[in-house]
């Protein structure tokens, strides 16, 4: 169960990330070369972010995924 709640705390945060972008503006600049870096910050962010969120959810054993949940 534990996978399931980081894979949902993983898509409110990729949502947050979204919606930055989307109403940032960041679409509005795509041949500013500033704009583009600051994109690929926060995209960078954002994944950065979601394996931190998996990480912190799943605790000591993010490797074994769904198979300790089906034994149990």
């Amino acid at each position: 169960m534990k996978t399931l709640t980081a894979l949902a705390a993983m898509a409110v945060w990729s949502l947050a990330i979204w919606a930055i972008i989307q109403f940032g503006g960041f679409s509005d600049m795509l041949h500013d070369p500033l704009w583009s870096l600051g994109a690929a910050v926060l995209l960078l962010i954002g994944l950065v972010g979601n394996v931190w969120i998996y990480f912190l959810i799943r605790k000591e054993a993010p490797w074994k995924w769904l198979k300790d949940e089906s034994q149990g």
